[in-house]
Formats: C-alpha cells, sequence, structure tokens
C-alpha cells in the first residue's frame, strides 16, 4: 500500500480548531526526501482560496528557531513537515522530538503534520495515514491474489483514502484554544507530551 499524506484533511482540520487562519508557513529541511511531498502539497493548495502559504526550506536548527520566532507575528499557524535534519552549532543532528518540544516551548501558533508521532511530540493536530484502512486494504489485495487468483500486476497500486485524525489536547489547551466537544467525539485525542512520560 502506498503511503500518502492527508494534506487536504490535515489542514481542514486545523481550521475547525483556529477558523481564522489565513498564513501558513511549511517548514521541510533540507533532505531531499521532501521534495515529492512538497510537490504534491502545492498542488494540493488551490483548494484553499482563503489562505496564502509560504514554503521555507531551514538549513540547521538555529535557523529554524530564528525562524519560528519571526513567524510569531506573520503567520496564523506551522506545518512542521521536514525536521529530521536539522544541525546544531557543532554539525550534530537534532532529533526531532527535540525540535518539537523547543517548538512547543517557544511558538503559540497552531501546527500541524502529517504523523501521529508528531503529535505525541506536541504537535496540536494531523490527520495521519491510518494503520486499520492500510491493513484493511492489504488484506482486500491479498483476497483478490489468494482467492480470485489474480496476478498482483492486475491489481493498482494506490494509498487509502480515509486518515484518522488525531489532536493533542494539552497542546490545545496551551495554545488557548477551545474545542467543540462534537469534535473531540470524532476524533483521537492525546492529553500530554511524550517527554513527559518519560521524565525528559
Amino acid at each position: 500500500m502506498l503511503e500518502r499524506e492527508h494534506f487536504i484533511e490535515s489542514i481542514n482540520l486545523l481550521k475547525k480548531l483556529v477558523p481564522n487562519i489565513k498564513k501558513i508557513v511549511i517548514i521541510f529541511d533540507d533532505a531531499d526526501m521532501w521534495y515529492d511531498i512538497k510537490e504534491r502539497m502545492m498542488m494540493q493548495t488551490k483548494k484553499f482560496n482563503d489562505i496564502e502559504f509560504f514554503w521555507e526550506t531551514i538549513h540547521s536548527f538555529e535557523e529554524y528557531k530564528n525562524k519560528i520566532k519571526k513567524y510569531q507575528n506573520i503567520a496564523d499557524a506551522i506545518g512542521t513537515i521536514g525536521i529530521f535534519n536539522f544541525k546544531d552549532k557543532n554539525n550534530q543532528n537534532v532529533p526531532y522530538q527535540e525540535v518539537l518540544k523547543w517548538t512547543v516551548e517557544n511558538s503559540k501558533l497552531p501546527d500541524f503534520s502529517f504523523w501521529v508521532d508528531r503529535v505525541y511530540f506536541g504537535t496540536l493536530c494531523a490527520v495521519t495515514v491510518s494503520e486499520y484502512e492500510q491493513g484493511l486494504s492489504a488484506g482486500k489485495i491479498a483476497y483478490q491474489i489468494l482467492v480470485e487468483g489474480k496476478r498482483p500486476n492486475e491489481i493498482p497500486v494506490a494509498p487509502t483514502i480515509k486518515g484518522k485524525p488525531i489532536i493533542n489536547i494539552k497542546r490545545a489547551k496551551n495554545l488557548g484554544l477551545k474545542i467543540d466537544s462534537e469534535i473531540l467525539l470524532s476524533i483521537e485525542t492525546i492529553n500530554k507530551y511524550q517527554w513527559e512520560q518519560y521524565g525528559l
């Protein structure tokens, strides 16, 4: 099964939490792995005529910190997509968990990403790839091959359509957001930051 980011769904979820968003900065590090994801995201921004998107490629953790501080006055939200490749002043890689912890402690902007681990480490929200949907779709393909006798090359390779929305409630409270109870009833929630669980 292909794994594809749920960009439109994640932005729609963010808008439910913060309806007045007009400017979103999308952040990538300089790794080549983000090229295709960025291209797909840019193609889908046409769905949001009321939002202006800014695309930033950042090369170091120090630059990231400076940019995040600057965004506080010019943006309404940020997307922390590529944050694996930042180096510190000693040219050592900074773990993405540390990047997110710093973001929680220093940014008052609502943020989103596409992966559940980001939300555990403080990102406000995401519509992630659903493990259930991935498994169900893979099972259907196996059925077609093993029971119906289809050859694998006869079955189109495609991503699953339905994602899994998730919100970090503690981050929402820290940002002063009030989340409608109807949203909470239809979404997975996380109530702490992962580093607190391990005393980091």
